[in-house]
C-alpha cells in the first residue's frame, strides 16, 4: 500500500501555560504562531525571527527552565544590526588569520569565539549580533556551564 501523505491542512497549535507548566499541541502548525502564543502565555519576551516551519507533535508539559543556546562562531556578528538579537562584551582576545580574525569576547561570566573580517581591538566594548535562526537551543537540567562552553 502507498504511505499515507501528511494533510496539507494547517491547524493552530494548542499552547498552554498553567502553574508554571508549558505545553504546545502542534499538527502542521506554524512555528512563528507557536513562538508569538508562547510569548503571550508565559509573558516572555522572544525577540528575534526564524524562518517560517511547519511543526508537528506534543512537547510537554514540562516547566520551563534553564538552556544553553550554541551559535556558530561566524554566524555571530561584530557590529550593531537592525532586528537581531544583541550581546554586549569586552574583547579579550584578537588573532589575524589572513582573511579574517577570531576574536574571544567576554560576555557576562561566558567567553565567545568570534570569526570577522570587522576590525576591533583588545580592551574594546563590541556589539554581537545573531538572529534567532543561527541558534541552537539546547535545554539542560543543571545550572552548570558545559564543557564546550
Amino acid at each position: 500500500p502507498a504511505a499515507s501523505k501528511p494533510s496539507s491542512t494547517t491547524h493552530r497549535a494548542q499552547v498552554t501555560f498553567a502553574n508554571g507548566v508549558l505545553d504546545v499541541r502542534a499538527d502542521n502548525s506554524s512555528l512563528n504562531q507557536i513562538l508569538r502564543d508562547i510569548a503571550h502565555e508565559t509573558g516572555m519576551k522572544i525577540t528575534g525571527g526564524v524562518r517560517e516551519e511547519r511543526v508537528f507533535g506534543h512537547y510537554g508539559p514540562a516547566t520551563p527552565g534553564p538552556a544553553h543556546a550554541m551559535i556558530r562562531p561566524d554566524r555571530l556578528v561584530l557590529g550593531a544590526v537592525t532586528n537581531a538579537n544583541q550581546l554586549h562584551g569586552t574583547i579579550r582576545q584578537r588573532l589575524y588569520l589572513g582573511g579574517h580574525f577570531e576574536y574571544l569576547v567576554a560576555v557576562g561570566s561566558a567567553s565567545l569565539r568570534v570569526l570577522s573580517s570587522a576590525m576591533a581591538a583588545e580592551g574594546d566594548s563590541v556589539t554581537l549580533s545573531f538572529t534567532a535562526a543561527d541558534c541552537i537551543i539546547l535545554a539542560t537540567d543543571t545550572q552548570e556551564t558545559p564543557s564546550w562552553a
